[in-house]
């Protein structure tokens, strides 16, 4: 009997899957619509987040300006003060906004620091007021010359913010090209910033005590000044010599640098008896070791704190560095580093400053950097003549410092000049600070906080 063949399988009508078609076709339509759309509103978000930042730099700017112009008239401190104060907000903020908007740094480069330099040239002049110093007409000249740039920045900008109005720039657009154009990079190139940038190449260097003084950048080593340069076997020669103790089974060169501040020769030295290795680093000029690094690594604690000093000053002493005194230092990792600061007469002169690493397992020198003494040593110093005394220093001192110890030092400033001051340490309770008094105009220089604990003493 033939048995009929029936097929269990459920069939789709085509009416059923043309409209499932249907379906997906309009799914697939809507999502390009939404994608079409969130695309839009995003782009359009980030258009008004670049330019609501360039509408505040703008009107920053205009601050700036109108805040500058005021100070051609200032005369009294608490004026003075009260515009350091704007600028200095008004230069951050600006800043701030600068820096959201998607445009190379490079050409930013020149307005962000002149947006520097007005905030912390103006809190000098604000300073000196306070100290009941006299503004130069020098600085009243620069003043102006501030002004007339902020003037010229915000007319600038002024123009970009109309063309933005007008729909003629656009940073969103100019970071898609920038980023197709680019290989991918996001910050754009902006072509009425570059004619800024060009106008701020002329911008004057500005020569004050402050953390954008543009001589700090041009700083060069005053121990390497007129100084020859010396050949690699010479300065190969110098290490043989400086560490002829420690038993060198070679010294090879591993190159130099040369867009540096003290160009050098850089070598790796071997030693006889050890598997330890040392870096080392010598000025071009003058032949000095800037840098001396050993990879050992101590594992105990073998010797105290006073005899690792005195193998830390005899090191010195075998490079022929006199006049040194130790002043702060840390343990750590059974490696202990010493700063010491030269000695001129009873003045302690920090800014000549060297650090030496030493072994507290075995006493050996580990480490050696005497940057800041290359950048800063003179065999002597016009030191100003002080107009305080100690007792008068001592006085402008806060009456909750009981002091203990007391001494003239030159400490350096945030823009790398120098200060002669008294030096006053002492306790408030049982926490130990350092306050220093300028030796000429009496006002209160630094206040630093000493760490003591049994890793050493460091300021803060």
């Amino acid at each position: 009997m033939n048995e009929e063949h029936i097929d269990t399988k459920p069939r789709v009508s085509r009416g059923v899957l043309l409209a499932m078609i249907l379906l997906v076709f309009g799914i697939g339509a809507g999502l390009c619509s939404y994608y079409y759309h969130y695309s839009r509103h995003m782009e359009q978000s980030l258009d008004n987040q670049y330019n609501r930042a360039f509408e505040e730099v703008v009107n920053y700017v205009r601050d700036i300006d109108v805040s500058l112009n005021k100070g051609k008239l200032i005369s009294s401190s608490s004026q003075m003060a009260k515009l350091s104060t704007e600028l200095f907000m008004e230069a951050s903020e600006a800043k701030s906004n600068l820096g959201q908007l998607p445009i190379s740094q490079d050409q930013l480069q020149n307005t962000s620091k002149f947006l520097s330099q007005v905030g912390d040239y103006t809190s000098m002049l604000s300073q000196k007021s306070i100290n009941n110093q006299e503004i130069t007409g020098d600085e009243y000249d620069t003043l102006l010359k501030l002004s007339s740039y902020a003037t010229k920045l915000y007319d600038n900008l002024s123009d970009m913010q109309d063309d933005l109005y007008k729909g003629n720039l656009s940073f969103r657009r100019l970071q898609a090209e920038s980023k197709d154009n680019l290989g991918g990079s996001e910050q754009a190139s902006v072509a009425p910033l570059e004619s800024i940038g060009k106008e701020f190449q002329n911008y004057p260097a500005l020569i004050y005590d402050g953390p954008f003084s543009e001589h700090i950048e041009k700083m060069e080593p005053v121990m390497l000044k007129d100084k020859p340069n010396i050949s690699i076997n010479d300065a190969k020669k110098k290490l043989a010599d400086v560490f002829k103790e420690f038993h060198i089974a070679s010294i090879e060169s591993t190159g130099e640098s040369r867009n540096t501040v003290i160009p050098t020769y850089a070598f790796s030295l071997k030693l006889k008896e050890s598997k330890s290795q040392i870096t080392a680093e010598v000025s071009k000029a003058g032949g000095y070791v800037v840098y001396m690094l050993s990879n050992a690594s101590p594992t105990k604690t073998k010797i105290k704190f006073d005899e690792a000093s005195k193998r830390a000053t005899a090191f010195l002493g075998g490079l022929g560095l006199k006049n040194m005194k130790q002043s702060y230092y840390e343990v750590r990792s059974q490696v202990a580093t010493i700063n010491f600061a030269y000695m001129q007469g009873d003045v302690v002169i920090y800014p000549d400053l060297i650090k030496v690493k030493v072994s507290m397992e075995t006493g050996a020198i580990l480490g050696f950097e005497s940057h800041g003494y290359l950048m800063s040593h003179m065999d002597k110093r016009d030191l100003p003549t002080p107009k305080l005394t100690m007792d008068q220093a001592l006085a402008k001192v806060n009456k909750r410092l009981v002091v203990n110890k007391k001494a003239m030092a030159v400490i350096p400033t945030d823009s790398k000049a120098e200060v002669l001051c008294y030096e006053f340490t002492g306790f408030v309770g049982k926490q130990h600070y350092i306050i220093y008094i300028n030796a000429v105009t009496g006002a209160e220089q630094k206040i630093l906080l000493l760490l003591e604990n049994k890793s050493g003493i460091l300021t803060m």
